[in-house]
């Protein structure tokens, strides 16, 4: 595919122009803020590797709502399984090449319960059932709309880590302290 930069077009509503003025900048850099997110995947990559840190870290991307495994009657009442899907960016051995850590991305299924009366919950909704692994690759592997979402993520991911690694100073207690507090 060739990439070619769009050109912005006019056009004679205002309220599309403005609409399409404003979000220009985004659609015609697409493949150069695409390339720069790849770019930083690999950068934090290569930073974490070089680091030598080897304790697994994990951040949750933003979801969807609760899916119902059934219906809700016509009195607005349900009562069963539910599930929802759980997307993560990790910091953690690559599954395929134990001794190669890795970005990876992961989406699981969570099971859980949920009773409704009138729309109301009376029970759960709970998330005790099983977890379903449902995915899992290096993040430079995945689609692009998933690269885009954890891009949005990478920062609190390096903070997470660097949260793994930290050392807290020790704290003198009063008893192992010189001064008495009265």
């Amino acid at each position: 595919m060739t990439r070619t930069t769009p050109v912005r077009p006019k056009v004679s509503d205002p309220a599309l122009q403005t609409a399409i003025d404003e979000a220009g900048p985004n659609i015609e850099n697409y493949y150069t803020n695409l390339d720069g997110v790849s770019a930083d995947i690999k950068s934090v990559e290569q930073y974490l590797t070089s680091s030598g840190i080897r304790i697994p870290a994990e951040v949750h991307l933003p979801g969807k709502g609760i899916e119902l495994e059934g219906e809700i009657d016509v009195l607005e009442n349900y009562s069963g399984r539910i599930w929802q899907d759980e997307e993560a960016i990790q910091w953690t051995a690559d599954p395929k090449n134990i001794d190669r850590w890795r970005l990876l991305w992961t989406k699981r299924r969570k099971w859980g319960e949920l009773e409704l009366c009138e729309r109301v919950a009376i029970a759960g909704p709970t998330f005790n059932g099983p977890v379903e692994p449902l995915e899992d690759k290096p993040l430079l592997e995945t689609p692009v709309d998933v690269r885009l979402r954890a891009h949005k993520q990478l920062g609190e991911l390096i903070r997470v880590v660097s949260k793994s690694v930290e050392i807290q100073p020790h704290e003198t207690s009063w008893a192992e302290s010189d001064d008495i507090p009265f």
